[in-house]
């Protein structure tokens, strides 16, 4: 067995000459950077660049635990020496999902959707169903194992050719376990009387198939990204409202007055006016 992958019986739990040897061995065999592997450990970037530069002698014995974490699931996982990521795809009925090794080293967070979510046309407008009976079906037309997977998902409302309102939203148990939560329904809810009939639909981006823990930071630089863009595109329809926190506002950006050079702006951001649906 490697030095890097003995057992700590009989070593000094905080020694870290011990945990440097450690580090080391993870960084090699998973080919991580430093900041990735702080992010899967959960634990500040600096302190493991300490551990390795031999800047300390003892660490601190949560940190030791958490690396004795990273190291054990690492162990516990068959790992080709020259891949990060699992390459493999499955197929189910239409639709396909495979996890990249990417050139740059960098993780591939899958799209998958549009989905339509399950609803009913009414006097006065469309709504969404009620109770949770009609999870089940719609999880099984999804397929390929999409509710159990983490990541980030996006709720668009689809008028016509083009989508109107959105939320973005995140999660590190499961997309069955999150999006369709009574709270999460609600604020869907709040966007649909804007339309005299609409579609809503789910999108959802995969955590990638890789070797050890969810990428929490990841997945949260993903959600907070989408609802930058998304704030920057369609301001009126962005119905993470409780996330928005910024006093300043761009000409062109909000309301319905455009002017020529703004559109422009616009245009060269990929930031296309949108209609609000209304």
């Amino acid at each position: 067995m490697a030095n890097w992958a003995r057992s700590t019986h009989g070593q000094p739990r905080r020694n870290a000459r011990h945990w440097r040897r450690v580090i080391k061995g993870i960084l090699t065999k998973t080919r991580w950077s430093i900041p990735v592997l702080a992010e899967h450990a959960g634990i500040n970037h600096q302190t493991i660049r300490n551990i390795t530069r031999g800047a300390v002698s003892n660490i601190h014995s949560r940190h030791a635990e958490l690396l004795e974490k990273v190291q054990s699931e690492i162990l516990a996982t068959p790992q080709h020496p020259q891949d990060t990521f699992e390459e493999h795809a499955q197929s189910d009925g239409d639709h396909k999902t495979q996890s990249e090794h990417v050139p740059n080293g960098k993780p591939m967070f899958k799209v998958a959707g549009p989905f339509e979510i399950p609803s009913e046309t009414r006097r006065g407008g469309t709504s969404l169903l009620g109770g949770s009976r009609w999870q089940a079906q719609f999880w099984n037309e999804v397929g390929n194992g999409i509710k159990d997977k983490k990541g980030v998902y996006v709720f668009a409302i689809k008028a016509g050719d083009s989508y109107g309102h959105i939320y973005v939203g995140k999660t590190t148990k499961g997309f069955g376990e999150e999006c369709f939560k009574d709270h999460k329904m609600n604020k869907y809810r709040e966007a649909l009387p804007h339309y005299e009939e609409c579609t809503p639909v789910m999108f959802f981006i995969q955590h990638p198939v890789q070797k050890g823990p969810v990428m929490g930071g990841r997945i949260k630089a993903i959600e907070d990204s989408l609802i930058v863009v998304a704030d920057l595109a369609k301001p009126d329809l962005l119905l993470n409202k409780q996330k928005r926190k910024r006093d300043w506002s761009i000409q062109g950006f909000e309301g319905n007055s455009v002017s020529q050079e703004a559109q422009q702006l616009r245009d060269a951001l990929g930031l296309s006016k949108t209609d609000t649906g209304e």
